[in-house]
């Protein structure tokens, strides 16, 4: 499945290094949103998600974070770990994301070709 990186805007706080626009061409659709994060080396990518809402009100956990909920689900984790790894490769193929995450040269692929079951 080929995915392309269309936008990204680095916004860091916490774990968080950006939020990206991915596009998959075999589908003809755009994800917005998707989560970058960073940590102890690893960079991983998770699809949108919504706060969860009690009384009209954001649910904060004890330390006053806001909670959130999947919009998407996996089929297993190695399904998720291929997005992953996918919105990554995507991500790093742009200029912008090889300077916010510290990558090298450009990917030789900027898709995924792999089949990912969903």
């Amino acid at each position: 499945m080929k995915i392309v990186c269309k936008k990204f805007s680095p916004l860091e706080r916490n774990t968080l290094r950006a939020f990206a626009e991915i596009y998959f061409a075999d589908l003809g659709m755009t994800m917005r949103d998707v989560a970058i994060h960073t940590k102890n080396g690893s960079t991983w990518a998770s699809p949108p998600s919504k706060p969860q809402i009690k009384d009209g009100v954001a649910v904060k956990d004890d330390a006053g974070k806001i909670q959130y909920s999947a919009i998407i689900e996996f089929s297993s984790r190695e399904a998720h770990d291929k997005f992953s790894a996918a919105v990554i490769s995507a991500v790093c193929a742009t200029d912008d994301g090889r300077r916010a995450l510290g990558a090298g040269k450009p990917q030789d692929k900027p898709a995924f070709d792999d089949e990912i079951r969903f």
